[in-house]
């Protein structure tokens, strides 16, 4: 640590270095115990009678333990011009061993919820930045800050397992999210689509060779206007693929202030860049089967030869036996960025002289807003979707994040309030 001044612009800077261990206990009690549930009845023997048992909920882990986190952290802090300018930057990289996590496992095991492992390790990279800015002119006090954060993740092991866990199953069309070595935790996997069959020829012509040396469709199912899935390798396949992170490439926020004797105004606005959004939504709204209250843009969908090549947009069935619908596909993965006017609020505070003759020691009245607006390209209600919501008992959210489930919008809100100190 190093601490050095300069008499012209009266600056000061701190340079620290940081490295911790820490355990994290953020996980249920009892974990190393089988547990199970009563009032299971079930009919056994000739004649059948209605015996009463139990049910396995979950199996115990005995060698359960805390997650290691060992976090190293360098940065400099600045202030120049009296503290008008102040300068924060922070970066770290932080390591994770024996992950807690709830790895899928087969129905056939009778088990309601997965047990909790330790397994694998995970390392988080990035850096954070701070800039601030205040200003006195007169009666005229102002600030603006901006922050500025990177983030990125890659999966170091998980024990051996090198086909990844899959997790995030949506409407049993399958899972949406794969963590594997080498790739971001919770990364997108599905499906990769090329356009819609506008005829017969061009389902006739995608085609592959057996190893019996026929020649075979990559898509025998299908008929003009669903949607063609890539076979790059021609092996008959559809080709899978990671089709983007949850994770943001980085997140800032801008914030300001300026006051005037009684008057004050304050504002924030927040940011998110790179992200993707699985947006399940669209699953139910724009499934050509009809199977729910659909979308208007499917009054778009396709209709015949040459009306749409959107893949968003096929045919409408009912029997839809490509699928189109059903496949977790990157169809419904979306670019999550966007920018939020999160906060602001104006008020006015009475002065000493008035507020004395109302015998209050401070009194001031304000208006406000949040989420007055948000820019973004995504298409559901709300692009700040973040960890995805535990599934029955399984507390994998971190497996599951960026899966959009109908989140709800966060509401836009009006303020009128006054502030009073006796």
């Amino acid at each position: 640590m190093e601490n050095y001044a300069g008499t012209v612009h009266e600056k000061c800077a701190l340079r620290r270095v940081g490295w911790g261990k820490t355990g994290n206990q953020e996980i249920p009690d009892f974990l190393y115990l089988t547990t199970t549930s009563g009032n299971r009845n079930y009919p056994f023997g000739k004649p059948q009678t209605i015996t009463s048992g139990a049910t396995y909920l979950t199996s115990g882990n005995p060698e359960i333990q805390w997650e290691a986190q060992v976090a190293t952290n360098a940065g400099l802090d600045v202030t120049a011009f009296g503290g008008r300018i102040e300068f924060l930057s922070d970066f770290y990289i932080k390591k994770t061993d024996s992950m807690l996590i709830q790895p899928p496992i087969p129905m056939i095991t009778g088990l309601q919820t997965p047990p909790m492992v330790n397994l694998g390790s995970i390392e988080n990279r990035g850096m954070e930045l701070v800039l601030n800015y205040k200003e006195t002119i007169g009666s005229i006090l102002s600030n603006i800050g901006i922050n500025f954060s990177t983030y990125s993740n890659k999966v170091l092991s998980l024990g051996g397992d090198t086909a990844g866990i899959r997790d995030a199953d949506f409407m049993n069309s399958g899972f949406v999210t794969k963590t594997q070595v080498g790739h971001p935790i919770a990364s997108f996997y599905g499906k990769k689509t090329n356009g819609i069959f506008q005829n017969w020829d061009e389902i006739n012509s995608f085609t592959y060779v057996d190893k019996d040396g026929k020649t075979q469709l990559v898509q025998p199912k299908a008929m003009p206007g669903d949607i063609r899935y890539r076979d790059d390798n021609n092996d008959g396949v559809p080709d899978e693929g990671y089709l983007g992170s949850p994770l943001p490439k980085f997140t800032m926020g801008l914030n300001g202030g300026l006051s005037y004797k009684g008057f004050d105004v304050d504002w924030a606005f927040q940011a998110v860049y790179g992200n993707k959004i699985f947006n399940g939504t669209r699953w139910y709204s724009e499934n050509g089967a009809a199977l729910y209250n659909l979308d208007t843009r499917m009054l778009d969908r396709w209709t015949g030869e040459g009306s749409t090549n959107d893949v968003n947009l096929p045919r409408m069935t009912v029997d839809d036996m490509n699928p189109n619908g059903k496949i977790i596909s990157d169809r419904y993965v979306e670019d999550g960025s966007y920018v939020r006017f999160k906060t602001m609020q104006l008020g006015y505070t009475l002065n000493d002289a008035l507020s004395r003759k109302l015998r209050l020691k401070q009194c001031r009245l304000y208006i406000g807003a949040e989420n007055l607006f948000t820019l973004t390209r995504y298409t559901g209600l709300e692009p700040e979707v973040g960890l995805g919501e535990a599934r029955g008992s399984t507390k994998n959210t971190s497996l599951t994040m960026g899966v959009d489930r109908s989140t709800y919008p966060q509401a836009r809100t009006y303020m009128v309030g006054l502030n009073v100190t006796l």
